[in-house]
C-alpha cells in the first residue's frame, strides 16, 4: 500500500503535512516526507486527512444480534440483572454459524466506524445444552472465520467461567454454555491458539470475581503470557457482594491480591473510590471504558477526571455492540463527565483539545491492553482511517480541530476509507469486501457453469449465514448482478440464472483510434481526469470495486470532437500503467492491447446532449446523442465500465445477428 497524505496526517509526533505512508507485509514500513518534486508511485492513495485505526478493547460480538431487544421497560427496578436474563435466553438459540454471522456483520460495522482491531471477550463455549463440543475451539473458530471475513485485527480472549457469584457459588442454569473447569479451559486456550492467524494475539480473560475463585484467577492467568481481561466494579450490587465476600472492594481486591500490572485492563471500573482510582492510576494497568453500553444498562460513571490526572490509562469498548462507534464512545465518556461534574472540557489540559487528548489516550492504551503496537509509524500495522473531509462535519476544519470535529460532530459518513494492516477493507464508507465478493463469487459460478441458466441461487437468508453479513448487503450484490442480466430475481419465488437470449447480437468492442483512422480521419485524444478514485456514482452501478482509475477524456475526429468518455479501471485485475500513459494513449486503445477480454456487455441508449455534453461534442444543447455503455471482465474478474457519448450524425453501430445465440 501507497497512501499519501496531502493535508493532515496524525502521528506519534505530532500532526504532519504530505506525508506518504509505504507498507508491506502489513506493516508500515516507511513513513516519511517526500521531496516537493517527487513523483507518487502509479496508482498511490492520495487522500487528506488520517488517522490511526483504533482498538477496540471489549466486544461480546454475538450480543450485536440483540441490540433493541430489550428495551422494553418490566418491573421497576430493571437493570443490568434483568438485562442479563434476557440475555441468557437470546444465546439459548444461537449455533456456531449464528455465532459467526452476527459477529461478522458487528466486525463490518467496527470497521465503519473506525475500529481496526477488536479484543473479543469470548465466553459462548459451550453448546446449547452446556455440553462441550467435539472441537474445544468450535465457537472461537466462529470469531476467527468472523474476524478473517471482514479483516479486522483480532484479539482472543477466552474467558473463565465457573461460579455465579463470589465465593464460588454454584452456576446457574443460565450460564451453562459459559461454563469450564481449570484443566477444560487449558484446553480451550491451546484449541483456539492453533486456530489464530498470524496477526492475531491470545490473551486470557478470567470474567470476573463473581466468576472465578481466587486459586482459578491465580491458574487461568499463569496460562499465557498474553493480555488479562477483567470484568471489576460495573455494578454498586456487584461491589456491595464483593465486600461481603472478601471485606475489599472488587478492584481494591485485585490491587491487593492479583498482582495487577500493565498486562491487565480492567473492564469498566466504574464504581471506584478515590483510593482505588489513585492506585489503579498507578498500576499500570488500563481502563476499558465503554461508556454506550454503561448509559444503556445504567451502569455508572467512571471517574475519568481524577483517573486521567493521576496518569491513568484508558481505553474504549463497544461490550455489548447496542451502537458501534469509535467517535461516540469517545464523545461519551467527555460528555458523561460534564453531566455529572457540570463543567465542560474536562478532560483534557488547560488550552489543549479534548478530542486530540481522548483519542491519544484511548489508542495508547487499546495498543497496550491488545497487544500491539499502535499509530501510524515505521514497525507498527498499517492500520489507517481517512477522514472524508468534503462531509458537513468537516466543514472550516483546521490542523487543530479536525480530530474534535470528528469525535464531536462527526456522523454517518465522516469516514472515507479504512486499512487495515495496509489492506483497504472500507472506502466510501462502507465495507468493500462484502457486496462485492458475494456478487464475484456468484457471477464466477454462472460463468464457468456451475450454476447453469435456470438453476435457483441460494436464498437471501442462507447468503447471510454463509458469508457473515447484512441482508441489505446480500440484497446489493443480487441487484448487481441482476443488472448484468446474469440473475433474475423472481418476488416471493427467488433469484435464478437468468436464461440466453434466442437471438444474439455480435457487436464488437471498437478501437476507436484504429475505427477513426480507417475513414480516413485522423485521430486525437485529450485526457481530462486520470485519478483513483473510492467514490463514484458509476461504481455503484457498474460493479467496478473500488479502488478504481478514473478516467475522462474527449476523442476527436479531424479535428472535431467525435466522443465523451467516461472510464473506470478495475486496479485489482489491471496492471497499473505508468503515471502519464493516457496522456497520449487512450486508455480503451490500451487496454485492447494490455489486457484483452473476454467477455463483455452493451447497453445502447439515445440521449440529448445536455450543457456538458454539449460543450464538449459542440453541439446544440437539445441535440440527439448516442450513447454506448460498455462492461468487460477477464475471466470472471472486472476489467473497465466505460460510457461514450457520439453526436448522433457522426457514429453507426453495426452488429451481425445469429440464430439460437
Amino acid at each position: 500500500m501507497d497512501l499519501v497524505v496531502t493535508k493532515r496526517i496524525r502521528l506519534p509526533a505530532g500532526v504532519g503535512r504530505r506525508v506518504t505512508v509505504r507498507s508491506s507485509a502489513g506493516r508500515a514500513d516507511r513513513v516519511d516526507r517526500p521531496s516537493p518534486t517527487a513523483t507518487p508511485r502509479p496508482g498511490a492513495e492520495r487522500h487528506r486527512v488520517a488517522i490511526p485505526g483504533m482498538g477496540n478493547v471489549h466486544s461480546h460480538g454475538f450480543q450485536r444480534g440483540m441490540a433493541g431487544l430489550s428495551e422494553r421497560r418490566g418491573r421497576p427496578d430493571d437493570d443490568f440483572w434483568s438485562w442479563r436474563e434476557i440475555m441468557y435466553r437470546f444465546l439459548d438459540r444461537l449455533t456456531p454459524d449464528d455465532i459467526a454471522a452476527i459477529t461478522a456483520q458487528a466486525y463490518v460495522e467496527m470497521l465503519e466506524t473506525g475500529y481496526t482491531r477488536v479484543g473479543e471477550f469470548h465466553y459462548l463455549h459451550n453448546d446449547v445444552d452446556g455440553g462441550r463440543y467435539a472441537d474445544p475451539a468450535e465457537t472461537a473458530g466462529a470469531i476467527v472465520h468472523a474476524a478473517e471475513q471482514t479483516g479486522i485485527g483480532l484479539t482472543l480472549l477466552p474467558v473463565f467461567y465457573a461460579h455465579s457469584d463470589f465465593g464460588g457459588r454454584l452456576p446457574k442454569p443460565g450460564q451453562r454454555r459459559f461454563l469450564s473447569d481449570v484443566d477444560g479451559f487449558a484446553t480451550l486456550v491451546e484449541a483456539s491458539r492453533a486456530r489464530l492467524p498470524a496477526d492475531a494475539v491470545l490473551g486470557v480473560a478470567p470474567h470476573s470475581l463473581r466468576a472465578v475463585t481466587p486459586e482459578e484467577l491465580a491458574a487461568v492467568t499463569a496460562l499465557t503470557d498474553g493480555p488479562i481481561h477483567i470484568h471489576a466494579a460495573e455494578q454498586v450490587k456487584e461491589v456491595q457482594a464483593c465486600e461481603q465476600w472478601s471485606g475489599a472492594r472488587p478492584v481494591e481486591w485485585l490491587l491487593h491480591n492479583a498482582g495487577v500490572d500493565a498486562r491487565w485492563t480492567l473492564i469498566h471500573a466504574t464504581h471506584l473510590n478515590d483510593a482505588e482510582t489513585d492506585r489503579l492510576a498507578r498500576s499500570g494497568a488500563v481502563a476499558g471504558l465503554c461508556p454506550v453500553t454503561e448509559a444503556n444498562l445504567g451502569d455508572g460513571i467512571f471517574p475519568a477526571e481524577r483517573y486521567l490526572a493521576a496518569g491513568g490509562r484508558i481505553a474504549t469498548g463497544t461490550d455489548s455492540n447496542i451502537q458501534i462507534d469509535a467517535a461516540y464512545e469517545l464523545r461519551a465518556i467527555e460528555y458523561s463527565q460534564r453531566l455529572s461534574l457540570r463543567r465542560r472540557a474536562i478532560l483534557s489540559p488547560e488550552g489543549a483539545s479534548v478530542g486530540e487528548t481522548l483519542f491519544g489516550a484511548a489508542l495508547a492504551g487499546a495498543g497496550q491492553a491488545l497487544g500491539v503496537a499502535t499509530g501510524i509509524a515505521p514497525g507498527a500495522p498499517a492500520d489507517i482511517v481517512s477522514l472524508n473531509m468534503d462531509h458537513p462535519s468537516f466543514a472550516g476544519a483546521t490542523a487543530d480541530t479536525f480530530l474534535d470535529r470528528w469525535i464531536f460532530a462527526g456522523r454517518a459518513g465522516a469516514i472515507d476509507c479504512v486499512w487495515r494492516a495496509g489492506a483497504l477493507q472500507v472506502a466510501g464508507g462502507r465495507h468493500r469486501a462484502s457486496t462485492e465478493r458475494i456478487r464475484s463469487d456468484i457471477e464466477e459460478r454462472i460463468r464457468s457453469g456451475a450454476l447453469r441458466p435456470g438453476d435457483r441461487i441460494p436464498f437471501e437468508h442462507e447468503l447471510v449465514a454463509h458469508y457473515g453479513c447484512a441482508r441489505a448487503t446480500v440484497s446489493k450484490a443480487l441487484e448487481r448482478l441482476a443488472h448484468a442480466g446474469l440473475i433474475e430475481r423472481r418476488r416471493k419465488v427467488g433469484s435464478f440464472v437468468a436464461q440466453p437470449k434466442v437471438h444474439a447480437a455480435v457487436l464488437e468492442v471498437p478501437d476507436l483510434a484504429q475505427l477513426i483512422e480507417a475513414r480516413g480521419e485522423a485521430y486525437g485524444w485529450e485526457l481530462d481526469t486520470c485519478r483513483v478514485v473510492n467514490r463514484d456514482p458509476d461504481i455503484e452501478v457498474s460493479g467496478i470495486p473500488a479502488p478504481a482509475l478514473l478516467i475522462e477524456g474527449v476523442h476527436f475526429a479531424g479535428g472535431q470532437p467525435f466522443a465523451v468518455e467516461r472510464r473506470l479501471i478495475a486496479l485489482d485485475t489491471v496492471p497499473v500503467p505508468r503515471a502519464d500513459t493516457f496522456e497520449t494513449e487512450a486508455p480503451g486503445s490500451w487496454l485492447l492491447h494490455h489486457v484483452p477480454w473476454t467477455d463483455a456487455r452493451h447497453r445502447i441508449r439515445a440521449v440529448s446532449a445536455g450543457a456538458p455534453l454539449a460543450r464538449r461534442l459542440k453541439l446544440d444543447a437539445h441535440a440527439a446523442c448516442l450513447q454506448v455503455e460498455r462492461w468487460t471482465w477477464r475471466t470472471g474478474r472486472a476489467v473497465t465500465f466505460v460510457r461514450q457519448t457520439f453526436p448522433g450524425d457522426r457514429y453507426d453501430l453495426v452488429a451481425e445477428f445469429t440464430p439460437g445465440g
